[in-house]
């Protein structure tokens, strides 16, 4: 079957410059607005939007040793290597995304669907990898990408939003709700949620998120199937809950994909080297669809806002499970995704006006939640679970983070600018099971930060507005416990450096640097501990995207 980048370009022309004529030409051949259907009734209304995107990124820096571990390095572990050795510099991601939204709405009720779909030309081919003796793959060669990786990372369709959604006034009240297929946070998170309350109501999509470390949560949230329910009991107070039919895991970067830290983590991992023999891929452990729910009440005092919550859900990112039958008796040489269950939540946040500065919080306690186990891998044999036999650490743990947006007028430096951070912190309260596999090198407490200042430049040429934004993400103390993936690196972080550039509010470019700094190393030493180090070192790298919706 042909692509549509081979429909739109036969001729044998670059990857690149084939797929920036598909944006083009699509783009030119469709109406510059969205799509509004005349249904001839006023009560009736009806939009189709098509977002149509090309981008592409290079890698900057050459492979160190210092994190491309395995042997000849100064970590002989070969687990955790191909996604750094399957990408020399260069061209690391050459990708269409198209994204499709139709909307539909009479008087109080209305219905939303919308799918995306992508085509990621560099996993269509053979990638850069020279040592065989390292390569975890077992059903390709040591320079080829798997076939689940390739699922995810090359060309994948899926539906987004499918729900249906109505509101009714009853008396003074009114109430909302919607059955079906989206995402929704409870909470005031902005880039922390897996840190927050948040976490108990969202799967996220951390591929987008490694690849534009700008974003905000709720823009790498992936829908799940669920019924939600508001009813605004007058203009200060609100109560809401929801039930999910459906548990949905993490999309983390496949294995050998460029951002993938380990080898066995994610789609695609097959395998994994351990000193007695060779582990496979078992049947994982996941999270049953039954047991996630939670409610909000919302009140309003004056000029501040209150939330109080409650959730109980499933981990979404895994834990693994090794099962060597050398060390472990019944042991079947395994190795499984792990995602535990019935965690539960209880939060409080607040939000108001500084000000011009919307300054908001939140402070939750979670209960039978999973701690970092060592290395985030746990030795145990076949009679381990996820719910009533875990061989993970499990615990109390408090969280706590405050954010801040403002808007800025001009000024000599810009015609306007706009400021989002967020400061998060997570304290391990107790070891209810399993103390003796909490990871020796995490700390009781933990902080980390990230914001986005961005000015803005208003007709730099007839059309044109310009922005230019700048985000930082830094670890300044504390090696979590609770949220070792979400914190990242001690003393470490990224930083993001970009120019974005829109032409009459329709098409939409953005070019940007991306450097991961903080002591290079991988992710667990030598001695299977978390290192707490920066694994993305020698990852640096600038991407470019153009789009526009119609």
């Amino acid at each position: 079957m042909k692509t549509a980048n081979q429909r739109l370009c036969p001729l044998p022309v670059s990857s690149i410059a084939c797929a920036v004529s598909a944006t083009v030409l699509l783009s030119l051949s469709t109406p510059t607005h969205a799509f509004q259907i005349d249904t001839g009734n006023p009560d009736l209304s009806a939009t189709w939007d098509n977002t149509i995107k090309y981008s592409n990124a290079w890698r900057v820096n050459q492979l160190d040793h210092k994190v491309a571990v395995g042997p000849g390095t100064s970590n002989s572990n070969p687990n955790l290597d191909d996604g750094d050795r399957n990408f020399d510099r260069g061209l690391i991601s050459n990708r269409l995304d198209v994204l499709s939204e139709f909307d539909i709405k009479y008087k109080d009720v209305g219905a939303r669907l919308s799918a995306a779909s992508w085509y990621d030309d560099v996993y269509n081919h053979d990638n850069d990898n020279d040592s065989p003796a390292t390569a975890n793959s077992l059903s390709v060669e040591h320079d080829e990408f798997t076939s689940d990786t390739r699922r995810i990372h090359e060309q994948h369709t899926e539906i987004l939003d499918a729900f249906v959604y109505g509101s009714k006034e009853i008396g003074t009240t009114s109430l909302s709700g919607r059955l079906g297929q989206f995402t929704q946070i409870y909470g005031e998170s902005l880039f922390f949620g897996a840190n927050g309350i948040a976490n108990a109501q969202s799967t996220v999509d951390l591929v987008k998120l490694q690849s534009v470390p700008s974003s905000q949560f709720k823009e790498i949230l992936m829908p799940t199937q669920q019924v939600s329910g508001n009813w605004q009991l007058n203009d200060t107070v609100s109560i809401g809950a929801y039930y999910q039919f459906k548990w949905n895991k993490t999309r983390l970067p496949a294995a050998g994909s460029y951002f993938s830290g380990a080898d066995f983590v994610g789609e695609g991992g097959e395998r994994v080297f351990f000193p007695t023999g060779e582990l496979r891929h078992g049947k994982d452990i996941d999270a049953r669809d039954s047991g996630q729910f939670g409610a909000q009440l919302k009140f309003a005092v004056e000029d501040w806002e209150f939330g109080l919550y409650a959730a109980k859900y499933h981990e979404k990112t895994p834990v693994f499970y090794f099962r060597p039958a050398a060390l472990v008796p019944g042991a079947d040489d395994s190795f499984v995704n792990v995602y535990p269950e019935d965690v539960k939540v209880f939060g409080a946040s607040f939000s108001t006006l500084v000000g011009e500065a919307n300054i908001a919080g939140e402070t939750s306690i979670r209960i039978d939640t999973p701690l970092a186990g060592v290395g985030g891998t746990i030795i145990t044999g076949l009679g381990s679970d996820n719910d009533s036999n875990p061989a993970y650490p499990i615990g109390r743990s408090w969280h706590a983070q405050v954010s801040m947006v403002n808007v800025y007028g001009g000024s000599a430096l810009w015609d306007g600018a706009s400021l989002v951070g967020e400061l998060a912190f997570n304290r391990r309260l107790s070891v209810t099971r399993n103390a003796d596999q909490l990871d020796p090198n995490s700390t009781r407490d933990a902080f980390a930060l990230r914001f986005t200042f961005e000015p803005q430049y208003f007709q730099v040429f007839p059309g044109i507005d310009v922005q230019a934004p700048i985000t930082v993400g830094y670890n300044p103390s504390g090696r979590s416990s609770v949220t070792p993936q979400a914190f990242g690196p001690e003393h470490g972080g990224d930083l993001t450096l970009g120019l974005k550039a829109d032409y009459k509010k329709q098409w939409y470019a953005s070019l940007t640097y991306t450097n991961f700094f903080g002591e290079a190393g991988p992710i667990i030493n030598s001695s299977n501990s978390y290192t707490y180090q920066q694994n993305m070192k020698d990852r640096d790298f600038v991407a470019f995207s153009i789009q526009r919706t119609f």
